[in-house]
């Protein structure tokens, strides 16, 4: 599953330098994007917006790495698969990328509070000296895209498709708070309580001594006293159990959007040239190395292959190319090609190859596709 890597660096060669270590660890370069108001003149930060949203970046952070180029930021970006996503984030953060949550939240405090869909280009927000200096780059430009024009360009346009991802996250839906607490409580409560107390009587009498035997001895007796005293003790008892817990409930919900996919249509270079009847007696050897070779890959069927086919044998017929190796023919091959399939010559390149070698009496079946020209 393919996955989108967005970075965003207050200096332009901390990006470029993103860019190219990316490239050197095998990222495909089609697939790595740079934005910047520094190089990118007439490029709106509403089209940087436009195009993030479109490859899936919600519209907020969006917003946010716009708003970053606008002020003066560069941002790269790449396409690749969910493998190696980590791996790019990782080169990314070497080179010290903006954390946009911070950033944004730095905006607001001085009064920004969304990005502006209504943005002006890069260069309407130019200072005089700016202006000169890109007056300036433009020439230049234009001096070089004359000087080039003779030379054949090669141009690549990519077949793509949007892919629906689809993530979750938890996010807070209230809850309940759990405490324990101690309460005081005064408390009365009556005990009765025993004390003992020695009564000494003395009474005065007058009465005649009946018994002697133990008048005149000495005698000690000892009648103790007693009082009870309140005691207090605690005890705790258990009256109630509070036990908290969490049910899960799981529910499905329904992602409704709209995916985007962009196909690449070959076309005829010259209705003769599909046409021609000489280029029939190559038929079989054509069917023959397209199975061989690309029956498998499942991106084009033969139909599109004995294009590339009948356009090289058409080539190799061609008394303007008599005398001529590859290597001189391709040049203007591919410029003939671009014209009318603009974006495909590298994928059908070695068959149209395959098509000059066979009229020419080469031998093609040595040369598969990818191996160098000879």
């Amino acid at each position: 599953m393919a996955k989108i890597g967005v970075a965003l660096f207050d200096r332009l060669e901390n990006a470029r330098g993103a860019c190219d270590m990316l490239q050197s660890k095998g990222f495909d370069r089609s697939s790595i994007h740079l934005f910047s108001n520094a190089q990118d003149r007439g490029v709106s930060a509403r089209e940087i917006y436009d195009t993030l949203v479109g490859y899936g970046v919600p519209e907020n952070d969006a917003g946010i790495y716009a708003e970053g180029v606008q002020r003066g930021g560069s941002l790269v970006y790449l396409r690749t698969s969910d493998a190696r996503a980590e791996e790019a984030a990782d080169i990314m953060a070497r080179f010290s990328f903006v954390d946009i949550d911070e950033r944004a939240e730095l905006w607001r405090r001085d009064g920004w509070s969304s990005f502006d869909l209504e943005s002006r280009p890069f260069e309407e927000d130019l200072t005089e000296e700016e202006e000169k200096i890109f007056a300036t780059e433009k020439v230049v430009e234009e001096r070089e895209v004359v000087e080039d024009r003779e030379i054949p360009e090669t141009a690549k346009f990519e077949a793509a498709e949007e892919e629906l991802l689809i993530g979750k996250r938890e996010v807070d839906a209230g809850g309940v708070r759990v405490k324990s607490y101690v309460t005081e409580t005064p408390v009365e409560e009556d005990v009765t309580l025993r004390e003992e107390h020695v009564v000494v009587e003395r009474h005065q009498v007058d009465r005649p001594l009946r018994d002697d035997s133990h008048v005149f001895e000495e005698r000690e007796v000892e009648f103790s006293e007693t009082r009870e005293e309140p005691m207090v003790a605690k005890t705790a008892h258990v009256t109630e159990e509070v036990i908290v817990s969490k049910d899960v409930e799981e529910h499905t919900e329904t992602i409704r959007d709209t995916l985007r996919r962009q196909d690449v249509q070959i076309e005829h270079i010259d209705e003769s040239v599909a046409m021609n009847p000489r280029l029939d007696r190559y038929n079989n050897d054509f069917r023959a190395h397209f199975d061989e070779n690309y029956a498998t890959a499942g991106d084009y069927g033969y139909e599109d292959y004995a294009i590339g086919y009948r356009y090289g044998a058409s080539l190799g017929e061609d008394p303007g190319y008599r005398g001529k190796d590859w290597q001189h023919v391709e040049p203007h091959a591919r410029t003939q090609w671009d014209e009318r399939n603009k974006g495909t010559w590298e994928k059908f390149k070695d068959s149209v190859r395959y098509g000059w070698q066979k009229v020419r009496g080469e031998h093609p079946e040595d040369d598969q596709p990818g191996a160098p020209p000879a």
